[in-house]
C-alpha cells in the first residue's frame, strides 16, 4: 500500500509537469488559436484573411496598419472578450489576434518581396522598402514575442536582407569595373595593362555565373554582361589616342631614318594593336576596331616611307 501511494504520487507529479508543459504557449511564426466569436473578433479575423489574400505583386503595409489600428481600438473598448466586462479575455484575445495578424502579414510581405526579386526591375524604392520593413517587422516581432528566433519567418527575413546586400555588392563591383581607364600613351612609360583587363573580365564572368536570385535584376545582369565590351572600348580608345598623337612625327625629325621610325614607332604600336587578339576578347567582335587601327598605322607608315624616300 505504501508503494502504491508513492507510485500514485509520482504519477501525479508527472501529470502536473505534462499539464504545465502542454499549457505553455510557445512563440512560433504561425500559431492557431480558438477565439470566442463576436462581431468584432469576426471582423478582425476577416481583415486578417483579406491580408493573406492580397496579391503578391503589391505591398500592403497600409492594410496591415489599418487592421492593427482596428484591433487596438476594439481592445481599448473591451470588445474582444465574452462581454465588455471580460477584461482578461479581451486582453488575451487581443494578443492572440495580433499574433494571427503578424503571422499573416509577415508571410505576405515575404511573398511580395520575393515577387520583386523574381522580376527584372529591382527598383531602389522597392529595395529600400523591403530593407526597412524587414527591420521593422524583426523589431516588432521580437518585442511582441511573435517572431521565433530560429523560425521560418526569421530565416526568410535574413534571406531578404542578404539578397539586398548581394544586389548592392554587385552594383558596387560593376561601378568599380566601369571606372577602369588608361590614358598613358607615352612610348617610354605607357603600355596598356592587359593583365588588369584580363582580371576584370574574368572576375565579371565569375560574378555573372554566381549571382543566385540577383541574376533576375536587369541592371546587374546587363551591367556584368557589358563589362568585357567596356574594357575593350577602353583598350581601343587608348590605341586610337596613341596613334593619333604620334602619327606624322617623322616630319619633325623625331626618327632619323625609316628604320628608326619602324622599330621605335611602327613595330611597337603594331604589337600593341595585335593584343586585341588576346583570348580575353574572344567573345567580342574586335575585327572592325583592329582593322581600323591597323589601317591608320599602315597609312602613317606609307607616308613615312614616302617622306624619307624624298628627303
Amino acid at each position: 500500500m505504501k508503494y502504491l501511494k508513492i507510485i500514485l504520487a509520482f504519477l501525479a507529479v508527472i501529470g502536473i509537469c505534462l499539464a504545465v508543459y502542454w499549457s505553455y504557449t510557445k512563440t512560433t511564426d504561425v500559431e492557431p488559436i480558438s477565439l470566442p466569436k463576436n462581431q468584432f473578433t469576426r471582423r478582425i479575423e476577416q481583415e486578417i484573411n483579406d491580408i493573406s489574400d492580397k496579391p503578391d505583386s503589391k505591398f500592403c503595409k497600409d492594410a496591415y496598419d489599418i487592421v492593427k489600428y482596428h484591433l487596438n481600438e476594439y481592445a481599448l473598448q473591451n470588445r474582444l472578450g465574452a462581454d465588455t466586462t471580460d477584461t482578461i479575455g479581451n486582453s488575451q484575445n487581443q494578443r492572440a489576434l495580433f499574433k494571427m495578424l503578424y503571422s499573416a502579414y509577415a508571410s505576405k510581405f515575404i511573398a511580395q518581396a520575393d515577387h520583386v526579386f523574381k522580376g527584372h526591375a529591382w527598383s531602389s524604392n522597392d529595395l529600400s522598402f523591403i530593407k526597412a520593413e524587414t527591420g521593422r517587422l524583426r523589431t516588432e516581432g521580437e518585442e511582441t514575442e511573435c517572431l521565433e528566433t530560429d523560425g521560418t519567418v526569421a530565416k526568410d527575413f535574413s534571406r531578404l536582407i542578404r539578397t539586398i546586400e548581394s544586389y548592392y555588392s554587385e552594383i558596387a563591383f560593376i561601378n568599380e569595373c566601369e571606372s577602369f581607364s588608361y590614358n598613358n600613351i607615352d612610348f617610354n612609360t605607357g603600355s596598356f595593362p592587359i593583365s588588369r583587363a584580363i582580371s576584370i573580365i574574368n572576375d565579371s564572368k565569375k560574378h555573372l555565373t554566381a549571382l543566385g536570385v540577383v541574376k533576375h535584376s536587369e541592371v546587374v545582369n546587363n551591367g556584368l554582361s557589358s563589362i568585357p565590351k567596356k574594357v575593350l572600348d577602353v583598350h581601343v580608345a587608348y590605341l586610337t589616342k596613341k596613334i593619333d598623337e604620334y602619327k606624322g612625327m617623322y616630319q619633325y625629325n623625331v626618327y632619323s631614318t625609316i628604320n628608326a621610325y619602324k622599330t621605335q614607332f611602327y613595330d611597337k604600336l603594331k604589337a600593341e594593336i595585335l593584343l586585341l587578339d588576346d583570348p580575353i576578347y574572344s567573345e567580342l567582335d574586335v575585327s572592325v576596331q583592329k582593322t581600323r587601327l591597323l589601317n591608320s598605322l599602315e597609312a602613317d607608315y606609307k607616308a613615312a616611307r614616302s617622306y624619307y624616300n624624298n628627303k
